[in-house]
This record gives structure tokens, sequence and C-alpha cells, in this order.
């Protein structure tokens, strides 16, 4: 069965969490290394993003799973829903 094309956002974008984890991460003072840190230690090496992976999301080249996104928001001490849509 063809896999179907992902979703993405009217620009092309992969995802919409992009400019405000970034804009978040900035605020903080932290370096990519320093975010994926974090998401290290949260989930207790489950997810060993590489600043690659960050750098990607920020910038909207690659998607995002529900459950990065929450763990992403945790690092950055910020609530998904903001992360998500800004609210």
């Amino acid at each position: 069965m063809p896999r179907t094309a992902r979703l993405k956002t009217i620009d092309g974008k992969m995802n919409l969490i992009g400019p405000r984890a970034r804009q978040r991460r900035v605020e903080l003072g932290l370096t990519h290394d320093a975010v994926c840190a974090r998401i290290q230690i949260n989930t207790e090496s489950r997810w060993e993003i590489d600043h690659r992976d960050l750098w990607k999301i920020e910038a909207r080249r690659r998607a995002c799973t529900d459950v990065e996104i929450v763990e992403i928001a945790m690092a950055l001490e910020v609530d998904a829903a903001w992360l998500m849509v800004g609210r």
C-alpha cells in the first residue's frame, strides 16, 4: 500500500512549533545541545535527540510527533499548547 504524503503547512513547512521553540530556547539562553540534554534527561535517554534534529525542528524541516512536542515543551518550560498554537 502506498504511503500517503505528510500534511504540511500552507507554506510547505513540516511543523508549527519551530519558531516558538526557537524563540523560547533563545529567551532561556539555551544552546541546542543544552535543550537536547534536558530532553535526554527528562526521557531517561528514551529519546536521544541530536542538536541537528532540534535545528531541523526549529527550521520547520522536520515533523514532530505529539510525544516529541510534549518533551520539547517540558525542556523549554512551556505548555505544549503554547508551543503548537501560541496560546
